[in-house]
């Protein structure tokens, strides 16, 4: 058999000058919406210290971040950044400083910040499946990652708190003749009484506030509360913010609310007497009810 001949060849190994890539997770837990925060101020902030090995002589200046979303500004070339964030009304700042770390390494000091963007902020959560910025390190004028810096945490919605716990309306005496001669089942305009549910919360918030009403002796239909001392006369009670009737069926109704920066929150409600029956009789009469006011 014939001997067959290859071209000689020459298979040179080189070695690939990687960064070392170092991947940080930086963790603001459960916040709250910071309504004494003002436009423009830090909601929360936390500090890294990292430890970059080089893949040569070390330099400084050859570290930069590269942003992973919305940039809203940038104050130092690649070092400084304001960026957006998933949740509404909130951004994250972001600032690299290096320095020498022997001769085989660089210290990075990273502080990052949670900022009220905007006077309407909304809860949500940063999760980690996407990286804040990513470390590049720059070498022999090419650019590569050396690693990322992923951010999360959940801020939470207003917290509120009633002020004024009781709703208790104390209607002026109305004379017989004119419950006598209303519509039945009407509100009457004349002995109308106003009261407000003060709420204070976290302010600059979008919230929704979900109202229920009940009570014992309620009538049909919903928006009719007999009083307990004759059953031929009631109240009727009207929410101001939607303009609508309260029902006392337990029929829960939401409202979409801004909580003001003031942080202080009016609901006005107005309670009508009703007349319900042919036959009312003249002296005092009351009724109670019961609300529960939930905040998302």
């Amino acid at each position: 058999m014939a001997n067959r001949r290859y071209p000689a060849a020459l298979l040179l190994l080189l070695p690939a000058l990687t960064a070392a890539q170092t991947d940080t997770r930086v963790d603001f837990g459960h916040l709250s919406n910071g309504g004494a925060v003002a436009v423009g101020e830090t909601l929360a902030r936390q500090r890294l210290r990292l430890t970059l090995p080089c893949t040569g002589p070390c330099d400084p200046d050859g570290i930069s971040l590269l942003p992973r979303g919305e940039v809203l500004s940038q104050d130092a070339p690649r070092r400084r950044y304001r960026l957006g964030s998933p949740i509404a009304g909130l951004a994250i700042d972001i600032a690299l400083e290096t320095a020498p770390l022997g001769a085989d390494a660089l210290q990075l000091e990273a502080e990052i910040a949670l900022i009220k963007r905007g006077g309407r902020t909304e809860g949500g959560e940063i999760s980690l499946h996407t990286p804040l910025v990513s470390l590049m390190e720059t070498r022999d004028g090419r650019r590569q990652k050396a690693g990322d810096i992923y951010v999360s945490g959940t801020l939470e919605l207003a917290a509120c708190e009633v002020v004024s716990n009781a709703l208790t309306f104390h209607l002026p005496s109305l004379p017989y003749v004119a419950l006598r001669s209303s519509p039945l089942a009407r509100p009457v305009e004349e002995g109308k009484s106003q009261r407000t549910l003060l709420l204070r919360c976290d302010g600059g918030v979008s919230t929704e506030l979900t109202m229920t009403f009940s009570a014992l002796n309620a009538a049909t239909p919903p928006w009719l509360l007999p009083a307990q001392e004759d059953a031929a006369v009631g109240f009727m009670v009207k929410e101001g913010l939607s303009d609508s009737w309260v029902q006392w069926n337990s029929e829960r109704y939401s409202l979409a609310l801004t909580v003001p920066e003031s942080g202080t929150l009016e609901v006005p409600f107005t309670a009508y007497y009703v007349r319900l029956g042919e036959r009312p009789h003249s002296g005092s009469v009351s009724a109670k009810g019961q609300y529960t006011v939930v905040y998302r």
